[in-house]
């Protein structure tokens, strides 16, 4: 079933995504930021799919009894329904969330466990219940600065001990950020890379313990800012003598001025 899967979405290369680019679309990431869940039949459609080495990567990961999470949508998403029990699927793109239905279907494909979430995942995810937490979690929907940071947050909530989270274009640079935060993170193991061509990088985390470290001074990201800070402390300390005695000097100066003025 899973090569057959794969083999299935290589031939058909279903176009679910927006044409980056179209006439009339500036930056999909835009619209939906604006306008939240949003019909787009209007616009001219393309394939940002995950790349095939990514694909066969979270089909490797998923087992039909789990439930689970997904920021953006395409050709994972159908990977995801036809593999797992349960999959919620947060895409504002409701265009792209009925062609992907339309694909299971023609192809016989179940969307039995599939819940589209039709909006911004700056909305939805806050209030998300899913109940008995996620098995795993794609991360690839908007990738501007701050939604990779905040996405990742509300995941967080869902995902425990045990549970896997696969954060897509690692390349951008509001994504690495994230990504740097994760390596110094006791709760996330990284397991595994996945380089699918010359632009994209697919990162696979393990959580490893329930909660993450909480307090800016205990987390690694932040150890060169203690580190600063202790640095600034010691020079204050050792200039305050010298800076005293500068002023008393220029303080000195002023007044034998102003006597020799009188």
């Amino acid at each position: 079933m899973n090569s057959e899967l794969l083999e299935l979405l290589s031939a058909e290369h279903p176009l679910f995504q927006l044409h980056a680019g179209a006439k009339g679309l500036r930056s999909s990431e835009k619209l939906f930021v604006e306008q939240g869940g949003s019909d787009t039949s209007r616009f001219a459609r393309a394939s940002a799919a995950l790349p095939l080495d990514s694909l066969q990567a979270l089909l490797e990961l998923l087992r039909p009894e789990q439930t689970t999470l997904e920021i953006g949508g395409g050709h994972s998403t159908v990977v995801f329904a036809a593999s797992v029990a349960r999959h919620y699927c947060v895409n504002p793109d409701r265009t792209a969330n009925d062609l992907i239905r339309r694909f299971l279907s023609e192809h016989q494909l179940s969307d039995k466990g599939l819940v589209f979430v039709a909006e911004s995942s700056d909305r939805a995810l806050p209030g998300l219940e899913i109940e008995g937490g996620v098995d795993v979690a794609l991360m690839d929907g908007n990738h501007s600065f701050p939604f990779p940071m905040l996405d990742w947050h509300y995941v967080d909530r869902h995902l425990r001990a045990g549970s896997l989270l696969l954060i897509d274009n690692v390349e951008i640079n509001a994504v690495r950020m994230l990504t740097e935060y994760l390596r110094g993170e006791p709760a996330y193991r990284l397991v595994r890379r996945v380089r699918g061509g010359h632009r994209y990088d697919c990162h696979v985390y393990e959580k490893v313990c329930d909660q993450v470290v909480a307090g800016w001074s205990g987390q690694a990201i932040n150890n060169s800012s203690l580190g600063r800070l202790f640095l600034d402390a010691s020079m204050t300390r050792l200039w305050q003598p010298l800076l005293r005695t500068k002023r008393r000097l220029l303080g000195g100066g002023e007044r034998r001025v102003d006597s020799t003025t009188r």
